[in-house]
């Protein structure tokens, strides 16, 4: 009896095995798509996005900081609306020795290019509260699809490494960014989808893209440099003929005069808040060091060498991007948004003015980094200081350290924290995409005993 079960289990393998070998090929591409990674990242997104909105209505309730930057945008937009003067506040605030209490502030002065207070318009017709949860509402819609696209481009699979992507959600910069109502996650998502588009040889689509996140934060425009180097002569003339019309537009949706005082808000800006801990380039610790006193712009023999590494940094930022870029571009997308987000972690670093959360444009190639470690068979020395980068980065102790250092030169060592975990960032980033063992950026295929599973 026993005999003749085992031969009908035998005979039932067989038919098994039979079955499947008449099954048409199943690709990688087929087996990514049915991986628990793929099949739950719109429900994670989802979930985690409709939690995130719950918890910032709460929020604003309790703490009426939050929200401040959006009632900036919402204040400037109501202005021009009505002909005034969109960046009188912030050149008030500017011209005020403390600038520090700009953190308990629940409306900051608007410093942003005009056509940022034109889109916002139509959101003066409706309630503040109300305004104010759409545009939440927007800013998670983003970050969900932003969640999503990580996932399909990075061809996650396992659900170990979806937990990882997720890790962004705990990002403090874009924790930050979403409490005061910023506009970065509309950046970091139409950037990311910018380079996809280039790769999928819509080149004006992207340049155009580009230009229209440019026009609301123009220190995002320096990604071009990246574009430059490759030659994607398309995007660029797409780029500039965009940027030219946005120009345009807010020319005639403010006067002359008020467009011209942006230069003097930005330059304001940009020194003002310079040595603060806001500033998080090598040219913002540089003038920490060489700070007379507390948030004081360094003088004399130092207000020159300060003048010199701002021409310097970007200097070396530049030269570094065309050294890495000399090599042909990866046919791999993963491999390549590697290579276009490590070069943009070098560009922050060279920048005379780096916002801490500038940061969270960086999260979609932090993302790709931690799949493709999980993807990796063992552990490397690079994985620990990927990690250890990102916790500097994304723990909000960072935050607390360089906000409250001091004058002393602890202080002024302490007060760059993010500075270096963004510069350790940068370094592995750059050997692991331009490294001389591209065998990193492939993800370990386990294969199928049956020979027709193309695993």
């Amino acid at each position: 009896m026993s005999t003749n079960v085992r031969v009908a289990a035998r005979e039932e393998r067989v038919a098994g095995l039979n079955r499947v070998k008449t099954r048409p090929n199943i690709t990688v591409a087929a087996l990514e798509r049915t991986a628990p990674a793929q099949r739950y990242a719109v429900l994670v997104a989802v979930l985690v996005s409709l939690g995130t909105f719950v918890f910032l209505q709460v929020l604003h309730g309790i703490v009426p900081e939050t929200g401040a930057d959006f009632r900036a945008v919402l204040t400037a937009a109501d202005s021009q609306a009505e002909g005034q003067d969109i960046y009188g506040p912030a050149l008030h605030f500017l011209a005020q020795p403390n600038l520090r209490h700009i953190l308990g502030m629940t409306n900051t002065p608007f410093v942003y290019p005009p056509p940022l207070a034109v889109l916002a318009r139509p959101l003066t017709d409706i309630p503040p509260r109300l305004s104010l949860a759409l545009w939440d509402a927007l800013n998670l819609s983003m970050l969900a699809v932003l969640v999503v696209m990580i996932v399909r481009i990075s061809r996650a699979r396992a659900f170990r490494e979806l937990v990882l992507i997720s890790a962004i959600y705990g990002f403090f910069p874009l924790d930050m960014g979403l409490g005061n109502g910023q506009i970065d996650l509309t950046i970091t998502l139409f950037c990311l989808a910018s380079y996809v588009l280039y790769r999928r040889g819509n080149q004006t689509a992207a340049g155009v893209l580009l230009a229209c996140i440019t026009l609301i934060k123009p220190t995002v425009g320096i990604i071009v440099v990246y574009f430059l180097l490759r030659r994607a002569w398309p995007l660029l003339r797409a780029y500039v003929v965009t940027g030219l019309a946005g120009v345009a537009i807010s020319l005639r949706a403010v006067p002359l005069a008020v467009a011209w005082e942006y230069r003097k808000v930005a330059s304001g800006w940009a020194n003002a808040f310079g040595v603060l801990p806001l500033n998080q380039s090598w040219h913002g610790q540089v003038s920490r060091f060489l700070a007379p006193a507390l948030d004081r712009q360094p003088t004399g023999l130092g207000g020159i060498l300060l003048l010199l590494s701002e021409g310097l940094f970007p200097l070396i930022a530049a030269v570094v991007a065309w050294r890495l870029l000399r090599r042909p571009e990866p046919g791999d997308l993963r491999a390549g948004l590697l290579q276009f987000y490590a070069i943009l972690t070098v560009l922050l670093l060279g920048i005379p003015f780096t916002e801490n959360m500038h940061l969270t444009w960086l999260l979609p190639g932090i993302a790709f980094l931690f799949v493709i470690m999980a993807q990796q068979p063992r552990w490397r020395p690079w994985h620990a200081t990927a990690v250890t980068a990102y916790l500097v980065l994304a723990l909000p102790f960072a935050e607390m350290i360089t906000w409250s250092a001091g004058a002393n030169w602890w202080g002024r060592l302490t007060s760059g924290v993010d500075c270096y975990g963004l510069t350790a960032l940068s370094v592995v980033m750059c050997l692991v995409a331009f490294g001389p063992t591209p065998r990193t950026l492939q993800p370990t295929i386990r294969r199928h005993p049956n020979p027709e599973i193309q695993a």
